[in-house]
């Protein structure tokens, strides 16, 4: 009886942890999902620059002394922007690696404390059951004297 009261407390145990661990593991799911649709949000921009950089390059590709002088301010702007959406594209990337790293860094530092608390509560466990061994074999020690 005492071992079956042991064994269902041990899995009460073992359910508490396991579903712990599945919150903290669906929502480093759920942050993995959100980074890569960000990531996902970035290519139709990736897309907008690639054509115009295309549509840039057949531009010069023409006459390009008239060309140059009569879009000279023009080339300026699209280069700026160029540079812009560069620049906000390494932010981007850098946000995003860094969130990723930051999850993993989270993810690794839950399943830290959960082993911890589950071998806590193992040691914790395991001293109940010797405690109980032992107030056990004194009572029987004590039943077989009388």
């Amino acid at each position: 009886m005492l071992y079956q009261k042991l064994t269902r407390v041990i899995a009460k145990l073992s359910e508490g942890v396991e579903l712990e661990l599945q919150k903290r593991m669906n929502d480093l799911d759920n942050r993995a999902r959100q980074s890569l649709d960000n990531i996902e949000q970035l290519s139709p921009h990736l897309d907008k620059l690639r054509i115009g950089l295309s549509r840039v390059e057949k531009y010069l590709s023409g006459d390009l002394e008239e060309k140059l002088e009569k879009s000279s301010k023009s080339l300026h702007e699209g280069l700026e922007n160029a540079e812009n959406i560069q620049q906000l594209l390494k932010v981007m990337f850098a946000r995003v690696l860094e969130g990723n790293a930051e999850l993993a860094s989270v993810h690794d530092v839950s399943i830290r404390q959960a082993t911890a608390r589950a071998n806590d509560e193992m040691g914790a466990l395991a001293s109940v059951v010797a405690s109980a061994a032992a107030s056990s074999a004194v009572l029987q020690q004590q039943m077989v004297s009388f």
